[in-house]
């Protein structure tokens, strides 16, 4: 998953049947999945309908975009007819 550029993250409340989710996303150096406390391997939330409720952390590391230079930049404009 990957945030817009300048978003610091979001939080949702989803529902599963009988079991609430309340899920936070934020922008970090590296990517992690916390599922009450507990470190999740992957980025997948297994969803499990036991009827309490879970709180979710998922950390979105950012890509690091490359610099361009202006030498290389390219130069993109289109006409229109």
């Amino acid at each position: 998953p990957q945030l817009p550029q300048g978003w610091p993250g979001f939080r949702l409340h989803y529902r599963y049947r009988n079991t609430v989710y309340a899920i936070e996303v934020r922008a970090a150096e590296a990517g992690a999945l916390l599922v009450d406390g507990q470190i999740i391997e992957g980025n997948t939330l297994q969803l499990v309908d036991d009827g309490a409720s879970h709180h979710a952390l998922l950390h979105v590391a950012r890509r690091q975009e490359p610099a361009v230079s202006a030498e290389r930049e390219e130069t993109q404009s289109k006409t229109i007819p």
